[in-house]
Parts: structure tokens; sequence; C-alpha cells
């Protein structure tokens, strides 16, 4: 705190101890003490939570107040829904759908990959993760798939599922997950996030394991991806080779026709009957030095931009 307001004082620039929060992070019961924090000017009590960029932190970081709060702005989104389905307004059940998607479920959401460990089964009955958080939210959705198909409070939650067209909340939950945990794996080498997310790639541990180290392990094909360099290129940069299309076929054939005593390669891949295909013939002057073919399939699995791409690995 000393340093604190020493930068304070040489900057110009006054704290407001009114809004400052102390939090004492522990989940051991016995090593809990609230003891405040005495400045020369100000008192500041212990807190049993903390709000930082929209996410409480409770003092044991099970983030139960976070979910709560989650739920209480789910809920309260789906009775502003609820007050647009009544016959005086009568909006169509697809647009409840959308707006579920669209605004209640970003603000249940918020911050998954901090507080949501992906539920899975070991291949039991048994789930693992963070299923009361689970069940919680998943009464929200309930309540939004009986809007849609205006069914008894008795319909089985699968069914609703089914005929709201919406996804389970596990599959849900467990997708946006998997997409929080994509980006981290994805991150180049030099990202300062980098370290943490390989450490917790290569380590499950036995003992205080952090939501990182339950993504990755939940997610098993992470481990394997290929990092992502965003860098752009230097502004200097020259490529080393040169592209030229031609106008039209005739000036295509003469151009050939200046490169034909040396070394030429061409490549093609396209759909013809049914299936695609793609060659590659390597000719030195006249003569044919190497030819390679491939088939990649019918037309109903595969793509002329696969073959295209193919193409280029031949």
């Amino acid at each position: 705190m000393p340093d604190a307001f020493q930068w304070s004082r040489t900057h110009v620039c006054s704290f407001d101890l009114g809004k400052f929060q102390l939090v004492h992070y522990t989940r051991n019961p016995n090593r809990y003490v609230p003891t405040p924090l005495v400045t020369p000017a100000h008192t500041i009590q212990v807190s049993e939570s903390a709000m930082y960029l929209g996410l409480i932190m409770d003092h044991t970081l099970w983030w139960k107040e976070q979910v709560q709060q989650a739920v209480a702005k789910g809920t309260k989104a789906i009775m502003a829904v609820n007050r647009l389905t009544r016959p005086t307004f009568s909006l169509p059940h697809k647009f409840v759908r959308q707006l579920y998607r669209s605004v209640v479920i970003p603000k249940m959401e918020y911050g998954l990959c901090v507080w949501y460990s992906p539920v899975i089964s070991n291949g039991t009955k048994q789930w693992r993760g963070s299923v009361g958080f689970l069940t919680q939210l998943g009464k929200v959705q309930n309540i939004v798939c009986r809007l849609i198909t205006g069914t008894f409070k008795s319909t089985p939650v699968d069914a609703l599922n089914y005929l709201a067209h919406i996804p389970p909340i596990e599959l849900h939950l467990n997708q946006a997950s998997f997409h929080a945990a994509f980006c981290l794996a994805s991150l180049p080498s030099h990202h300062p996030l980098h370290p943490h997310v390989r450490h917790c790639t290569h380590m499950y541990p036995q003992a205080h394991r952090s939501i990182l180290h339950e993504m990755f392990n939940a997610f098993l094909v992470i481990r394997s991806l290929e990092t992502i360099d965003p860098t752009p290129l230097d502004t200097t940069w020259v490529a080393p080779f040169t592209i030229w299309i031609a106008d039209n076929k005739d000036m295509a054939i003469e151009e050939l026709a200046q490169y034909a005593g040396g070394v030429c390669l061409y490549s093609d891949g396209s759909g013809y009957e049914g299936g695609v295909d793609r060659a590659t013939v390597l000719k030195n002057k006249d003569r044919v030095h190497d030819a390679l073919r491939l088939h990649l399939g019918p037309m109903e699995e595969h793509t002329v931009f696969e073959a295209e791409l193919v193409e280029l690995i031949l």
C-alpha cells in the first residue's frame, strides 16, 4: 500500500478508497481470518466476494455467487420475453427461440470458461464436472422450452428440448467450453498465456485442478492442436515466386512455349463422371519425368476445392 500511495502522489492520481474491496481467498475454513486492512486515511473491511470484470469472485473461488447471478439474469430476461408471448402481443414462438439464443444465453454464460467445468461421463451413470451449476442453468432453459412449446410442467426435459429445437443445456455449455479451450490451445508461442496453457494441456494433477486442467482433460483432441501465429508479415516482404494469369487461352499457350524447354509442372483437380480426381505431371523439356494421380471418391463425399488442396500436397 505505501508504494501505491507513492505512485498516486507522483502521478497526481488520487485513489477512491471507498471503492476498494478486500477479499481473503482460501478454501480452508480454519485459515480464513477476515482481517481488515488499515491505512492512515481509511479502513478497508473484508468482503465475502468481489466483482472483477463482471465476474463475482467469492473468497473460496467456488463461483457459487457468479452462477446465482447468471441464473438471476437469465430468469429476468426470460420473464421479459414471457410478456412478449402474451395474446395481446402474440410474438411467434420462433422469435422466442431466437431471443433465447441471442439475448438470454449470452447473459448466462458470460465468463463461462472461468467458472464452468465441462460435464462429462466416465462410461458410467455418474457425471463429473459442474453438475450443480448445470442443473441451475437448466431450469432457465426449461422455462424457455415451455414458453415455446406450451406444454405442461410435467413434460420430460428431453421431450421439451426436442420439441423446442433447442440442444440440451449440457451440450451447449460443453460446446461453449470447447470453443474457449480451442482458442486458448491455438495461441502462438509468444503469447503471455501460452506457457500456462501448455502446462495445463500436458498435466492433470490429482489435486488442486484449475478450470484449464478440467477443460483440456475433457477435450483430449485439443492437445494436438496446431498453434496459430496472427503476426502480420513485414511490409518489406517479397514473395520468392511470381504469379501470372493469362487473360485467355491463346496467351497462356504462347507464354507456355517460352518455358517448354525447361522443367514444367502441370496439375489440376476436377470432378468428372460423378467422381473427384486430381493429377500432377512433371515434364523436363519434351519428356514426361513423373506423374501422380489420385481418385478421392464420389462427389457426394468430396468437393473440387478439396481436390485442389490435395493437388498442392502431391
